[in-house]
């Protein structure tokens, strides 16, 4: 896939690195202020785009659990949501049995433990589609699919379009910003 430079994400890129490179060659007085301030709008922008990607993730944002052996589920499968989870493996790092795990999980959080790893790594996925130039298999990989067409069909069921088409649509989506 390519990116067109005139829209969304990249369309910002090109001119903000020729200003970049431009005043890191300037000897007038206020460059390395002007510097600053450009890699500040740099950083706002990639920002901006990432969160902008996100759709809804604030639910899955650090979400307030009450119980001690869920709450340590939810940070180890947000820190390292691409590793080979099971019910079992989850229950066990609970110190719980698996029904016991279950029944409390989807207690506090609402939903089954699977489905909300599927989430959150989907959801993260979109992220790094917004925000990075990775093929649809590495971001796959990263985020704990082990091929391509399992992840490009759990991505449409989520976000209801395929990988590809959804980095597409979110780089040509200009961005809203505030007065």
């Amino acid at each position: 896939m390519t990116l067109d430079s005139s829209t969304g994400l990249t369309r910002w890129l090109g001119p903000l690195f020729a200003l970049l490179d431009e005043e890191t060659q300037a000897k007038a007085p206020g460059a390395a202020a002007i510097y600053a301030k450009l890699a500040d709008v740099f950083v706002t922008e990639a920002l901006r785009s990432y969160l902008a990607a996100a759709d809804g993730l604030t639910h899955l944002a650090q979400p307030a659990v009450p119980d001690p052996g869920i709450a340590r589920i939810v940070k180890l499968l947000r820190s390292r949501p691409q590793g080979q989870w099971s019910v079992a493996a989850m229950a066990q790092s609970a110190g719980m049995s698996r029904t016991s795990f279950n029944a409390r999980f989807r207690a506090v959080l609402g939903q089954p433990p699977m489905a909300y790893l599927t989430e959150l790594r989907l959801r993260r996925a979109a992220g790094y589609l917004a925000t990075t130039t990775k093929s649809v298999r590495e971001i796959a990989h990263m985020v704990g699919y082990g091929n391509e067409a399992s992840f490009s069909k759990a991505f449409r069921g989520l976000f209801g379009r395929p990988p590809g088409e959804y980095r597409h649509k979110r780089l040509a989506a200009p961005q809203q910003t505030t007065p």
